[in-house]
């Protein structure tokens, strides 16, 4: 009994290895093609391309080296006037722009100061010193344009310049002698060439805003104000701006 199970068995498994055989020798057909994985946006997302136009706000404040300070056809006895002081003051933005690539950007935009205190120390030949005080307030219009570093990076340094006008107008400006006298001068507006260089970073926080931190250099030009009743007036001279700013930009893609 035990020989004849022994038996089938073994010619079972003969069968098995004989059918088989053919099966594992043959080799794939060479008009086989292998499985082709195709790029889907899910598998694999286009690396993101920042590009477009974009509106651009900022805050900030503005601080000033001190202006040289002269009063032309000055009246007899005044002498030298010492150089000046001008507050700081906030500063607030707006601007238009176009992104053309992760790396490069370029923007018109308007900053603007409301008045900001100035005064300066007159020196008399007489003996005694004045003051002569007023207010500046500017407007500075920019073309700009900006390179940026690491484009790759959600954080991007950057450096930019631009060139435009800035208008600078100086109100309430007195002159006061040693002797108490007060000599008002009249308001005067003046449009000069301005220009300006930038650093600072941007740091990305969706496809579409981006943070902007950053310091700019302005240079306003100069100033004057209208004559007084001697034909003399007020002059301020080498304006400077250092900004510190912080703002964000919304990216039209």
């Amino acid at each position: 009994m035990h020989r004849r199970v022994y038996e089938l068995l073994s010619a079972s498994a003969l069968a098995l290895i004989v059918t088989g055989l053919p099966a594992l020798a043959a080799e794939p057909s060479a008009d086989a093609e292998a499985p082709v994985l195709e790029h889907t946006d899910d598998i694999l997302p286009d690396e993101v391309e920042r590009r477009g136009a974009y509106v651009r706000f900022d805050v900030g404040g503005i601080f000033s080296p001190s202006p040289g300070v002269s009063i032309v056809n000055a009246p007899a006895g005044l002498g030298a006037v010492d150089t000046g002081t001008l507050d700081a003051q906030v500063s607030v933005g707006a601007g238009v722009g176009y992104r053309f690539s992760n790396w490069f950007r370029s923007d018109l935009s308007v900053a603007f100061s409301p008045a900001r205190d100035f005064s300066a120390d007159t020196n008399w030949t007489g003996g005694g010193t004045g003051s002569v005080t007023g207010s500046m307030t500017s407007t500075a219009v920019l073309a700009s344009a900006y390179a940026e570093f690491a484009p790759e990076s959600w954080i991007r340094p950057y450096v930019g310049g631009g060139l435009g006008l800035a208008s600078v107008s100086l109100d309430s400006v007195e002159e006061r002698t040693p002797a108490g006298t007060i000599n008002r001068y009249g308001d005067k507006s003046d449009w000069n060439f301005a220009w300006s260089v930038a650093t600072g970073v941007t740091l990305d926080v969706s496809e579409a805003v981006e943070l902007d931190a950053g310091y700019r250099y302005m240079n306003f030009g100069s100033a004057e104000t209208g004559q007084d009743a001697r034909g003399s007036h007020v002059s301020l001279d080498t304006l400077e701006g250092h900004e510190f700013r912080i703002g964000f930009r919304y990216l039209f893609r």
